[in-house]
């Protein structure tokens, strides 16, 4: 028997939902894309005609009221994700929440328990993990290509200067830590393999208090860094470099991989430098662009249609919003430095496979 489509509603109308996932989700197989909510209903209408969504409700419980949508996609505000996820999984709902999946560590352990206890899936979207180019960094690495890894390199930067959008407002969540600095730190763990043991942190901090412009370094076992850097004053750049003791990995815009153009990665040994693509070719000139925001949705689908019990092809480590809690803001003043040790263990500590650990997703049966 044919198994029935998995109903989605979006919750949200900025720019992240219009370019990255309302494109896709409605062409998702298994999915059908139902409905959308904004806190404005004109813009939610506007959205609903210009991507054939059926309806179109005027407040966000409006649509977790509605029986027929049994997923729905947070693409709001940082400091609404701990709410909404939390009245999705009480209307029943299973959820994929845009990055951060929370502002403090006790929100992921009451967002963790509200879906356990309704039986649902809670999924943080960091959707660059699904670009088919990620899962060939990984083998490459797996294969020895560069050697044993010992340092990673990851920026995510760009200029944002008004003042009214939520990235520039403390009280909304944002900072260029929590908007931008999450990949980076889930890239870190991703090529490490592992959880860090300690963070460390200097910034830049505008007149409003959130933090523009944040350099980091996450410390790992056996000596072993990553180097971070996220802001909204600098030019656009993304980079991500992977150093080893034969070689290097490069990738460059790692995280918005839905840029046609934009998604190889270059091997470079010594003087001998290859450009591989996605697929496992050697490209020089290669359109390998995919976009991953489908199959991330395709793996909440996934999760949502088993029934074989938590734990089962998603990941039981920490979320990166448990690390980016630790990358302390401390005092405010122009610059800070923050040393912070590791938390005691907890459940949610790193599991100890030779594979680096999957996107955040929490399971319940």
């Amino acid at each position: 028997m044919a198994r029935k489509p998995l109903t989605w509603g979006v919750l949200g109308t900025g720019t992240i939902a219009r370019l990255a996932l309302l494109p896709v989700l409605g062409r998702l197989p298994g999915a059908r894309l139902v409905g959308i909510a904004s806190a404005d209903p004109d813009r939610a209408a506007t959205r609903a005609a210009e991507f054939g969504i059926p309806r179109a409700y005027e407040s966000y419980a409006a649509l977790l009221d509605d029986a027929d949508i049994a997923c729905v996609y947070i693409a709001l505000p940082n400091h609404l994700h701990h709410e909404w996820a939390m009245r999705a999984a009480a209307a029943g709902k299973h959820v994929l929440c845009e990055k951060p999946l929370a502002l403090r560590p006790t929100e992921l352990d009451e967002m963790e328990a509200a879906c356990q206890a309704a039986h649902v899936h809670l999924m943080e979207a960091l959707m660059y993990r699904f670009h088919p180019r990620m899962a060939r960094l990984r083998r490459l690495l797996d294969e020895g290509a560069i050697g044993v890894v010992h340092s990673v390199h990851a920026s995510f930067c760009f200029t944002q200067t008004d003042a009214s959008n939520y990235r520039r407002r403390p009280e909304q969540g944002g900072g260029a830590l929590w908007d931008v600095g999450g990949y980076c730190v889930d890239a870190a763990r991703l090529v490490m393999g592992e959880e860090p043991l300690a963070a460390q942190a200097v910034a830049h901090y505008a007149p409003s208090g959130i933090d523009d412009q944040l350099s980091g370094q996450l410390e790992f076992a056996d000596g072993r860094a990553a180097h971070l850097v996220c802001s909204f004053r600098s030019a656009e750049q993304q980079r991500l470099t992977v150093l080893g003791t034969s070689g290097v990995l490069d990738i460059p815009w790692p995280f918005t991989a839905w840029r046609s153009d934009q998604a190889p990665i270059v091997v470079r040994r010594g003087a001998h430098e290859e450009t591989v693509s996605a697929d496992g070719g050697s490209v020089h000139h290669r359109r390998a662009g995919r976009c991953a925001c489908a199959p991330c949705a395709g793996r909440v689908a996934g999760n949502a249609a088993r029934s074989d019990g938590p734990g089962r092809g998603g990941a039981h480590g920490p979320t990166d919003g448990d690390l980016v809690c630790r990358v302390d803001r401390g005092p405010r003043p122009l610059a800070t430095l923050t040393r912070v040790s590791a938390p005691p263990t907890r459940s949610r500590r790193p599991s100890r496979c030779a594979h680096p650990p999957a996107p955040t997703t929490r399971h319940h049966p």
